[in-house]
């Protein structure tokens, strides 16, 4: 892993919006203070009727200074994700230096491989539209312990390595996942359940990443 990955965070909303300074805490830069912003970003979930792990698309692209080349901010960026990824992966082998780094920062790593990573041209609709593979993102799932509360909820940490669409304003970079525990029921009365039956909450949202596997990181 680069030395320093951890030393940038990078702004990114988990709705559609306009680029932002770096101020959140969800993509991380290699290098200490990119001279680049998350945006757009989006962040679409499927779920189907069995309500059982739901097919989750992060797409993005870079907004860079117009005095800038993309040439000379090259480099790999870091999403932390709140949770597990799931078992939606790509061929190819796993980053050990991921793996590697995370223990020796003393957490204990559960599951790595590679996600899927395409990109989608915006200029395309319809059957024209395909999106152009990009060789995965190596990942690892991870958990965090201590005597005093025991073992964290997972989180995971995934690189993605940098390619030119990133820099395309023409083009969506999209990491696919498929989060297990994304669909959760929700707290009824028995009458309520009586009644209306049982119902699921879908959450979404940015931000989230204070918990005890995460927080270290940044």
């Amino acid at each position: 892993m680069r030395p320093g990955w951890r030393g940038s965070l990078l702004a990114a909303l988990l709705v559609a919006g306009a680029a932002l300074p770096a101020q959140a805490q969800l993509f991380l830069a290699s290098r200490p203070h990119p001279e680049f912003a998350i945006g757009p970003l989006f962040v679409r979930a499927s779920v189907g009727p069995a309500l059982g792990p739901a097919t989750v698309d992060v797409l993005w692209s870079l907004e860079i200074p117009s005095t800038r080349s993309a040439g000379t901010l090259e480099q790999d960026l870091y999403l932390l994700w709140p949770g597990e990824v799931g078992d939606l992966t790509a061929p190819g082998p796993p980053d050990p230096a991921l793996a590697r780094d995370l223990e020796a920062r003393g957490f204990a790593t559960l599951t790595e491989g590679r996600l899927p990573l395409s990109a989608l041209s915006l200029y395309h609709v319809g059957q024209d539209r395909k999106p152009e593979p990009l060789g995965g993102a190596p990942f690892v799932t991870y958990v965090r312990s201590d005597r005093a509360f025991g073992l964290s909820a997972p989180a995971t940490l995934i690189r993605i390595p940098w390619t030119p669409r990133l820099a395309n304003r023409a083009w969506l970079v999209d990491l696919r996942m498929r989060v297990p525990a994304l669909v959760k029921p929700e707290r009824a009365l028995w009458i309520e359940r009586a009644f209306w039956g049982a119902r699921h909450v879908v959450s979404l949202g940015y931000n989230q990443v204070q918990g005890r596997a995460l927080f270290p990181l940044y």
